[in-house]
């Protein structure tokens, strides 16, 4: 174990060196550096410290280099033991200690800020409070249970600050207290004392008491209650009578007894020294608050010592500031602790001290409320002992609880974490940034002024205490004077709204919050960008509450860099704030991390495809203002008060199905311009002029809030991922991240919590078992006529010996094998939902718990599929699962799971008969071969269990021979660079695009127009098959329901199955429900729809964006292709053109309108047809060819 030395050391260069990298913007990080390699060959070990710390001195021309253990996005970072310099140039380092490398800091701060410093004075102060650090740690090193104890009370969790405020230079300095009389006073070695009582005249006393008793009767009750306090002394010191009796802190007795009014008030016998009385009281983190366990007050004293950056003095405008806050409380103000219960104030509601004109005669006591007296006290905590960083070796106490709740829940610590930070916020967070935007009062709610009650290790109550921590905005002091007459005058709390906003920002956002997610991130416990992100979504929820002209919320949502208090600026130049006028410390400009790069990015995206889709759809109707080659589109929304609000932005309407492509950031005007922040205050605002039901419009914001917070971590998981150029099939099917390009809730998972969302989600790559479960054949079926291959694909999944096992657990329940299926379940689906919806299926054994797959699975894009890591070549399994996710809830209809296996049948013989398909386009179909669902037919838990075996690509593929999902054709690298850069570079834009056409476009149409069977092909149903790049042929999967089909288009209508005989619900249905249409209009739809509006287009919108080929030429390629192929199959040409693929205009689906408007019969909107435009540019011979790039 370290020494107490090492560790205090280490502590105070940590907290410099985080408050001097902050504060002055210098620093920076190396990962890779070569000239740093040669320096220190022979003394970084880079293999376990891959991040250091680079800061160049300049005006000393010295270098000081640090490792790095953690980098923090709230920029409190964790730094190694070793730290290094060099002079100029210099080929070699030298290792320094805490004081040499502080020694250099200040010196650079010294030369860089001139006069009016004072460098010598604070290293004193360092050196002190390194020193006093030290202590504490020797006397508290073996004290682990108090300090980080799952259980603490209330004084437990006060004296636990061995390190102190975590990102100040000085955080332990105390001038003041002589060391002798350290123990005595100090919390952090449980300093306990008697209180010096005075006996005052009331002539000079000045006492006031929002209680049912006076101030002085409160003060005479304690004493007379208290054991330690002799009958004597009550009978002649706690009678009602002219005098008052005073509590002092013993160091402010000594001082004020030095004092020479004071000794003229004891001449004149107005004032009488008594002494220590009663019982002892305890040091809280403050050091001047004391605290008993068994008083219902706490104290809250003047006294001469300087704490971190000021003299600890009650000024009289702070006594009446706890009574202004406690009266502020029975006003509406109040209403704070109504709508939101877990919300509270531990209010200062007395005073008393002794008259001495205009001035602080130094006797000034503030009585507290204690809402922690006895068994009160226990598992309240305040937020910085939650925090504070542990002894090496230990877990701090936020750890311990996350650690001891997960165990407890078997969960993950990041689902606890996420689950712990989330009640927090709403408990802490939420209020008081409602109370601020409502009525303009701003509470300095630091990490020491916010106390926790938890139970069961949850946060469930948040007090705010030190009722001198209020500040009120003067645009609200009209509001304000009607709710409670003269508030913030007497006690100078009135400021301007942009010192208000500056506090507040500090001290509630990057003290406390930033504070309690560095607290997570630090510990290990869950990364920090993901909490970031939920508070971004909880300031992004109040932005239609914003209240001018506070920048509160904009600037914490919009700028890079925000002001914010400078401990070590304000140390340096020796600033006491408390005594400054405006009470303000030194402020600069820092990194805002609420500005998370990939956050941003991914609102934009939604934003960008919600506005485009909702434009695009019709279900707005923008006013549209035509500039050069670009549309201002100018939407009208009515904010909460039904006063008008404009959004605008500039776009396209593209030629590609007249598809609507945003250029510019979506922007607000209301007074001002700026760029929109919130989804929700968006949709709020236009849905007030364009109706929608109020419940359907908050389920479809939540989709989009939750798809912006996956897609964020997605995102960061990625950046900060190694990047590899050569990818197989699997790795792609985990890499193409993005989701659809067209919907805006892309990534809704609703219905995964964090820890699900991480351990299902694609990106994620986690391995999964499948549960296996023995089903009753009484609810069970197996794909149609499939029995045979059924029991095959079990013995190849679960093995002969571990199917043997399963049997062997059917009958010692007591059941018999023979009447049962064998069904994999998603492990989520298992725990989420098959437990505790069938869990009458599952007493009554028509349903067994087997147990876990031996292979290991992993997600592919669709979530729902799963691919065999274990064995590749094996299977894909389809499972059940009741997710939504892109507005389609992923379960599996028992009708459709029954005839899958038939449709695959019958599709591979049409292709088998068709030349063309199988010997020259050799197409690929992933058969889905086998099959088997429950269905109790009751409609809550309909489809929720089944699943679909789908062959593996890899079985199809020949050497030399790769593929790639069809949508990764459209899909960037996380530099923006498009996936197919590469090919198109190597193989000319112009032949890999007519060579693509071929291979894969071409015998999706020829299937639809031969044989009248039309497949739902859009992107992750599709996969190229390639060589190197250049596209081969392409394999097409998931038939079972999406595949249309027109009768008296098949070729051999008698081997179209009977679906009728297949499943109760194919009999009850009618033509067009299913797959067979009566239409072969509807063919069309869904070819224009799946694969070229969704799926094609995007690809052209690439190119045309990226390489500059025109979007007419693109399409004019395809259609020349398609020419080409009705050339070569001269017979196709009639029934191709009853098929109108080259239609002026056809019905696609609106998929953002679904969402809205669920109940509206038509969900279609007639859009134009690309194909058809070019069609008539190549009837007029006046092509549009593009640029230049096409004959690369």
């Amino acid at each position: 174990m370290q020494h107490a030395k090492q560790i205090a050391e280490h502590a105070t260069l940590q907290s410099f060196l985080n408050c001097y990298l902050r504060e002055t913007g210098s620093g920076e990080w190396i990962t890779e550096d070569e000239r740093m390699k040669s320096i220190f060959s022979n003394t970084l070990n880079r293999d376990t410290v891959p991040t250091y710390l680079c800061c160049r001195l300049s005006a000393q021309n010295v270098t000081l280099y640090g490792e790095v253990i953690y980098k923090s996005s709230t920029d409190r970072h964790l730094f190694g033991e070793k730290f290094y310099y060099q002079i100029g140039d210099s080929n070699s380092v030298i290792k320094a200690d805490y004081v040499t490398v502080i020694t250099f800091l200040i010196k650079e701060m010294s030369i860089n800020y001139g006069e009016g410093t004072n460098p010598a004075e604070l290293m004193l102060r360092v050196i002190r409070s390194c020193r006093n650090i030290e202590e504490f740690i020797k006397e508290r090193i073996e004290d682990t249970s108090a300090l980080y104890g799952f259980h603490t009370t209330f004084i437990e969790a006060e004296q636990s600050l061995l390190f102190g405020h975590l990102t100040h230079p000085t955080p332990k300095s105390r001038q003041g207290i002589l060391d002798w009389k350290s123990e005595m006073y100090s919390p952090e070695l449980k300093g306990e004392c008697q209180l010096h009582y005075f006996r005052a005249h009331k002539s000079i006393v000045n006492e006031k008491s929002l209680l049912s008793a006076s101030t002085t009767t409160i003060i005479k009750e304690e004493l007379s209650n208290d054991e330690m306090v002799s009958k004597e002394f009550i009978a002649k010191y706690c009678k009602e009578d002219q005098y008052a009796l005073i509590p002092i802190h013993p160091l402010q007795a000594e001082w004020l007894l030095h004092q020479a009014y004071v000794q003229d008030w004891i001449v004149q016998e107005l004032l009488e020294y008594i002494g220590p009385v009663g019982k002892y009281f305890m040091a809280t983190s403050s050091l001047r608050t004391l605290y008993h366990p068994d008083s219902k007050y706490m104290l809250k004293f003047s006294f001469p010592v300087k704490v971190t950056n000021s003299m600890r003095i009650n000024k009289l405008k702070e006594l009446e500031s706890g009574l202004e806050g406690k009266e502020m409380l029975n006003t509406a103000i109040g209403e704070v602790r109504e709508r939101f219960p877990g919300f509270d104030f531990i209010c200062d509601p007395a005073y008393i001290t002794l008259n001495y004109g205009t001035q602080e005669s130094g006797f000034e006591v503030i009585i507290r409320e204690n809402p922690f007296y006895s068994e009160h006290a226990n598992d309240a905590t305040l937020i910085a002992g939650l925090v504070q960083d542990a002894i090496p070796g230990e877990r701090t106490r936020l750890s311990n609880i996350i650690h001891r709740l997960a165990d407890l829940e078997s969960k993950s610590c990041e689902e606890v974490s996420l689950e712990w930070f989330r009640r927090y916020m709403n408990i802490s967070l939420k209020p008081m940034v409602w109370m601020y935007l409502q009525y303009g009062v701003a509470l300095e709610a630091h990490q020491q002024n916010s106390v926790v009650q938890l139970k069961d290790g949850y946060p469930v109550k948040y007090y705010f205490r030190d009722n001198q921590g209020f500040y009120f905005c003067n645009s609200m002091k009209e509001m304000l004077n009607n709710e409670l007459a003269g508030i913030g005058e007497r006690t100078g709390n009135l400021y301007d709204d942009y010192i208000v906003d500056e506090r507040f920002r500090y001290y509630l956002i990057f003290n406390h919050m930033f504070g309690l997610i560095n607290g997570f991130g630090t510990a290990g416990l869950i990364k920090e960008e993901i909490l970031l992100s939920e508070l971004r979504s909880v300031l992004e929820s109040f932005l239609p509450y914003n209240r001018e002209p506070s920048t509160f919320l904009r600037e914490l949502l919009d700028e890079d860099k925000l002001a914010c208090k400078a401990n070590l600026l304000t140390r340096f130049f020796d600033v006491d704030e408390l005594s400054n006028p405006l009470e303000q410390a030194i402020y600069v400009q820092v990194h805002n991390p609420l500005e998370s790069e990939d956050y941003i990015s991914v609102r934009r995206r939604v934003l960008r495809q919600l506005v485009e889709s909702l434009i695009y759809e019709g279900i707005i109707t923008p006013v549209r203002i035509e500039k050069e080659e670009q549309i201002l589109f100018i939407i009208q929304g009515l904010d909460e008060e039904d006063k008008s609000v404009t959004y605008k932005c500039y776009g396209r309407e593209r030629m590609t199905f007249g598809r609507i492509s945003l250029d510019s950031l979506i922007v607000r005007v209301q007074d001002e311009q700026q760029e929109i922040q919130s989804v929700s205050q968006f949709l709020e605002e236009v849905f007030r002029v364009a109706s929608v039901e109020q419940a359907k419009l908050d389920s479809f914001m939540h989709e989009l809030e939750q798809t912006i917070f996956k897609d964020t971590i997605a995102q960061y998981e990625r950046n900060n991922k190694k990047e590899y150029n050569q990818k197989s099939y699997d790795e792609f099917e985990s890499h193409l991240i993005d989701g659809h390009p067209y919907h805006p809730s892309y990534k809704a998972r609703i219905g995964f919590q964090y820890r699900d969302n991480f351990q299902y989600g694609y990106e994620f790559m986690q391995p999964i078992k499948l549960i296996w479960i023995a089903a009753h054949k009484k609810y069970s079926s197996v794909g149609y006529e499939n029995e045979v291959i059924y029991d095959e694909i079990l013995i190849e999944e679960i093995g002969e010996r571990k199917l043997e096992e399963f049997m062997e657990r059917i009958c010692n329940r007591g059941c018999n094998p023979k009447q049962y299926v064998f069904i994999p379940v998603h492990p989520w689906q298992w725990e989420n939902f098959i437990i505790s919806n069938y869990a009458d299926h599952i007493q009554g054994k028509f349903i067994i718990y087997l147990g876990t797959s031996e292979d290991e699975y992993c997600a592919q894009q669709s979530m729902r599929t799963v691919r065999n890591i274990t064995n590749p070549k094996k299977p894909y399994v389809k499972l059940s699962m009741n997710l939504l996710n892109t507005s389609t809830l992923r379960t599996l209809k028992p009708y459709s799971v029954v005839s899958a296996p038939a449709i695959s049948n019958w599709l591979s013989d049409v292709v088998s008969n068709d030349a063309y398909l199988s010997d020259e386009a050799r197409l690929i179909l992933l058969k889905e071969f086998s099959s088997v669902t429950y269905d109790t037919n009751k409609k809550a838990i309909y489809g929720s269990l089944g699943c679909i075996w789908r062959e593996s690509v890899h079985k199809y593929l020949d050497a030399q021979e790769d593929a790639i999902p069809f949508n990764g054709l459209y899909a960037k690298e996380k530099d923006g660079t498009p996936i197919i850069d590469a090919w198109l570079n190597k193989y000319g834009m112009k032949d890999w695009l007519q060579l693509l056409i071929q291979k894969a476009i071409i015998p999706v149409i020829h299937l639809v127009v031969e044989h009248g069977i039309a497949l739902e092909s859009h992107g992750q149903n599709m996969i190229l098959v390639h060589k190197e790049g250049v596209p081969v042929r392409i394999a097409l999967k998931d038939f079972h329901e999406g595949l249309e089909f027109y009768r008296p288009y098949l070729k051999e209508v008698d081997k179209c199955p009977d679906f009728t005989k297949m499943h109760r619900t194919y009999a009850n249905g009618k033509m067009n429900d299913f797959f067979e249409m009566d239409r072969i209009e509807c063919l069309q739809e869904m070819v224009l729809d799946a694969l070229f509006l969704f799926n094609l287009g995007e690809l052209a919108f690439v190119l045309a964006d990226e390489y500059g080929l025109k979007e007419e030429r693109f399409w004019i390629m395809v259609v020349e292709e398609i020419e080409n192929h009705l050339r070569i199959y001269p017979h196709l040409k009639g029934r191709f053109e009853n098929i109108q693929l080259y239609a002026p205009t056809f019905y696609a689906e609106q998929l953002t309108k679904r969402r809205l408007y669920m109940d509206v019969e038509s969900l279609v909107h007639e859009v134009p047809n690309p194909l058809y435009r070019v069609r008539q540019l190549m009837k007029q011979k006046s092509v549009v060819t593009g640029g230049n790039y096409a004959n690369r």
